[in-house]
């Protein structure tokens, strides 16, 4: 056990500064959502956009399989808290009001903590790490599958259901 918390924390000593940017910058987007944002829908569509062409290799992987069932439980997911979501419009400029909440900061700051612990498992023992490799890819495909599912419903909403109200 000793061997193993000595190697956990020099993995985190020698972790990447570039990780600990990823780090910041994450925060900062979830620390931005806590408060109201007034965004045109269509900048919802690239951060899930930014997240697959990160994961485009994977489609080559040998089972790309949970990856795939993954992305659609998070399209499930993202559908469902977009629905409960209480938005409204803004007529000029023609832009989305979204409420603020911890929500996007929790979801970033736990798919960060299961990335970088896997990468330290990895890094320490990539024999045992084998073994949670699906749960890896399951965290690659459930973040992009929220974010489509919620751009794709506030777009849709904006765009094609006005006369529903959002609020």
């Amino acid at each position: 056990m000793g061997q193993y918390s000595n190697s956990v924390i020099s993995a985190v000593i020698h972790t990447p500064f570039k990780i600990w940017i990823i780090l910041g910058i994450m925060i900062l987007f979830g620390v931005r959502s806590l408060k109201k944002q007034v965004i045109y829908p269509p900048q919802l569509l690239l951060v899930p956009a930014t997240l697959m062409c990160f994961k485009f290799p994977i489609f080559f992987h040998r089972a790309p399989y949970v990856y795939i069932s993954m992305l659609a439980v998070g399209l499930l997911i993202g559908v469902v808290v977009a629905s409960h979501m209480r938005i409204s419009w803004q007529k000029f400029p023609k832009r989305l009001v979204l409420p603020g909440g911890p929500s996007t900061l929790w979801i970033l700051c736990s798919f960060f903590c299961i990335k970088y612990g896997y990468g330290i498992l990895h890094a320490i023992d990539p024999v045992q790490s084998s073994h949670w490799a699906w749960i890896d890819t399951g965290v690659s495909g459930l973040l992009p599958g929220y974010t489509w599912a919620k751009g794709l419903y506030f777009s849709y909403r904006y765009f094609f259901d006005r006369q529903k109200p959002l609020i």
